[in-house]
């Protein structure tokens, strides 16, 4: 990934962090796949957006937000706006 779309990202996920209502920091060491896409698709059925990102550019988007404390605490966010 170029420089450009990860500033580009960085600014789409700050601004998500600034809109959410809920972050909630997953470990998902240890599941399948299979795990993977239910967890996907749980997320989508309840309106979350769930997204695995590299934990410097989640950092960087985290900044300014009040979320910003969470930062020690990756490396998943999942984004629920209910």
């Amino acid at each position: 990934m170029d420089r450009a779309r990860k500033e580009e990202l960085v600014a789409e996920m700050h601004q998500t962090f600034q809109n959410a209502a809920t972050i909630i920091v997953t470990h998902y060491s240890g599941l399948s796949v299979t795990d993977m896409e239910q967890l996907r698709k749980d997320s989508r059925e309840l309106g979350a957006n769930f997204k695995v990102t590299k934990n410097r550019l989640t950092r960087r988007a985290l900044k300014g937000t009040k979320y910003e404390i969470i930062s020690d605490d990756l490396p998943v966010i999942l984004n629920c706006s209910f």
